[in-house]
């Protein structure tokens, strides 16, 4: 009876493993007002040329095209999944058909994300707790998971980790 329990213990653990999602991209972003994130690329930009921005802080200015704006007002670039609303209120705006979960999640990782409610509208980020998880349904079509980490209102410099898995 004992070596039942445990076969059966080993099958159920060799059945998790070969669904547990692989990750595709994960770290750390820091961004201003009005930037864009591509959380597919783990990118964080606008549009137009390379360079730094204002406060010496390095930023990708992702070169889209030559009718790409060089710093549009919303931080758009081509593959970009949201732009940060800086501010006393804060928001996240999703593009190019990216959806955010409609509330911050209470369980963490890839099940959870992948069975949350999606909305495709902004989502309020200065009333949400330090630990809220919000899951995201990115452009290219995969779950990913952000964790506000840090804001400084001086700066409008928004911090997060994020993990995005493969499809």
């Amino acid at each position: 009876m004992r070596w039942m329990i445990v076969v059966c213990a080993l099958a159920g653990l060799a059945a998790m493993q070969d669904t547990a999602q692989q990750i595709h991209k994960q770290g750390k972003l820091e961004f201003p007002n009005g930037c864009a994130v591509d959380l597919d690329e783990g990118q964080v930009g606008f549009g137009g040329s390379a360079g730094v921005d204002g406060d010496g802080v390095n930023v990708v200015f992702l070169d889209d095209g030559v009718h790409e704006s060089p710093l549009r007002a919303n931080g758009d670039f081509k593959s970009s999944d949201f732009w940060f609303e800086g501010g006393k209120k804060r928001f996240l705006h999703p593009q190019h058909g990216t959806r955010f979960s409609s509330g911050a999640i209470a369980a963490e990782g890839f099940v959870a994300c992948a069975k949350a409610v999606y909305v495709n509208r902004a989502i309020r980020i200065d009333k949400l707790s330090a630990s809220a998880q919000i899951c995201v349904h990115t452009s290219e079509g995969r779950y990913a998971s952000i964790r506000i980490t840090d804001y400084n209102p001086q700066t409008t410099r928004l911090h997060l980790t994020y993990t995005t898995w493969e499809k």
